[in-house]
């Protein structure tokens, strides 16, 4: 039994010509999910923070971060791949802060 949301997409992949297949992958993708969301603000959240640092501080490694996490959070799909991506991200400013840049 299909819910209405789950109707009106098939509806929509029906009306644009879309399988079956590609309605289940549509389904099984979803960037509504709790632990998306969840990390999606806490790393743009993070990416603001680096940025307004650096803004202050006139430094570009935190600033390049902080633009670099907030698109992160915007662009990537997977909460774990948004995570990995933005603790390196997190070790390169750590890294280029160190070394004086």
């Amino acid at each position: 039994m299909l819910n209405s949301g789950e109707s009106a997409i098939k509806g929509w992949c029906l009306l644009l010509g879309s399988t079956s297949l590609q309605l289940q992958s549509a389904r099984d993708i979803s960037m509504f999910n709790t632990s998306f969301l969840f990390a999606s603000l806490i790393w743009g959240s993070v990416g603001i923070g680096y940025f307004i640092y650096g803004k202050k501080q006139s430094s570009w490694p935190a600033m390049v971060g902080g633009v670099a996490m907030i698109a992160a959070s915007y662009f990537v799909g997977s909460a774990w791949l948004m995570s990995a991506l933005c603790l390196g991200l997190v070790a390169v400013v750590y890294f280029l802060l160190k070394q004086g840049y």
